[in-house]
């Protein structure tokens, strides 16, 4: 029989036996490790002491890594933000309402590519930094980025919500407009322009496109922000409309 290892109260006990780290690889500049708990029967224990398995129960969609890291999977925000009905703005209503400060415009890329080049009205949160220390796990998360990916390695940003209250002065119903590189999107349906249009499923868009401030707007969402926009595009888009920006440049 398997034995239960001893676990801090609001955690989880889970057969060792029956935990398994698996290997995700390098996606969007990240690698990770998750730490997957296949026996059913996870129990937990809550701060009393008393086996809760039904009351404390995973969030739905959150996985755990080898990093010590928890997030929420990438489909769970999709179907999350989709359900919410999560709005994005082309770059002419989010310049408008940025321009007559009606919204703080919170740009989540990391902060040295920030440092180069920038929205002129953006406050920087970035969601993900420059791998920090030289622990035995960072220095692990570093070499599989240098091995698999051409990316920098990088880690959840911890100050990430609190960097963003401050962009906000701690107003949380206050208009905020979220910018990354790309921008994502929710969509899953793809529609061709033309003499025909068509629009059509795309099954490699069953999730739409995963982006960084498709995932900042539902952290920001789920920390109690409620009037949280996406910019439609991201940074890209603001360079190619020749928008001010300030910076060194590239």
């Amino acid at each position: 029989m398997a034995m239960a290892a001893s676990i801090k109260p609001g955690r989880f006990i889970a057969p060792s036996a029956r935990v398994q780290p698996v290997w995700l690889g390098a996606k969007a500049g990240r690698c990770s490790f998750v730490v997957r708990a296949v026996d059913e029967n996870v129990k937990v224990e809550n701060d009393s002491g008393a086996s809760a398995a039904a009351a404390a129960a995973p969030k739905r969609g959150q996985v755990s890594t080898w990093f010590d890291e928890t997030y929420t999977s990438w489909p769970e925000i999709h179907r999350v933000l989709t359900e919410r009905k999560m709005k994005s703005l082309e770059w002419q209503k989010a310049y408008e309402m940025l321009q007559a400060g009606e919204a703080v415009l919170i740009d989540v890329r990391e902060a040295q590519d920030f440092e180069k080049i920038r929205a002129q009205v953006a406050i920087n949160a970035p969601l993900f930094r420059l791998i920090q220390g030289n622990s035995f796990k960072a220095n692990i998360r570093r070499l599989g980025h240098a091995l698999i990916t051409d990316f920098a390695g990088t880690e959840r940003n911890p100050d990430f919500l609190s960097q963003a209250m401050n962009a906000v002065n701690g107003e949380l119903e206050k208009p905020v407009v979220v910018m990354c590189d790309v921008g994502g999107t929710l969509k899953t349906i793809v529609e061709r322009p033309g003499l025909k249009p068509k629009s059509y499923a795309d099954p490699e868009r069953r999730f739409g496109r995963a982006s960084r401030s498709l995932r900042a707007v539902y952290e920001l969402q789920e920390a109690g922000f409620s009037n949280v926009y996406h910019f439609t595009g991201g940074f890209n888009t603001w360079m190619h409309e020749d928008l001010p920006t300030d910076g060194e440049g590239y």
